[in-house]
């Protein structure tokens, strides 16, 4: 399945709070999204429902961090990620990840893929 999701360039859009609220994924310890990424795959991170699990996108980033010892280069690809997977027409993703490399750089957080 991996090699299927990779070769097809398909987004995995994970929800770290729900999935774990869930019992989607046992913890902490078990979640898989930077495994993911090490294997090549397109991941996001995503707040799900925020209302419900009390989480915000920023706190998602955060956690990543705290939980994960995900850098904040590594979360800038994820956001990069999700602009790349963006269900827009073709001008308005240009637009958005435009935008989205242009407030990262100035962060000093222009991920590696950013230059493809």
């Amino acid at each position: 399945m991996t090699a299927l999701l990779r070769e097809r360039g398909i987004p995995l859009e994970m929800c770290p709070t729900s999935n774990i609220q869930t019992r989607t994924v046992s913890g902490w310890e078990a979640y898989p999204l930077r495994l993911y990424a090490s294997e090549g795959l397109i991941v996001t991170a995503n707040t799900d429902n925020p209302t419900v699990s009390g989480t915000t996108i920023a706190d998602e980033y955060r956690l990543l961090h705290e939980r994960l010892g995900m850098t904040p280069r590594e979360i800038a690809a994820l956001v990069l990620n999700a602009a790349d997977a963006a269900f827009l027409e073709p001008e308005s993703k240009r637009a958005l990840k435009a935008r989205v490399l242009t407030a990262l750089e100035a962060l000093g957080l222009k991920p590696d893929q950013a230059d493809a």
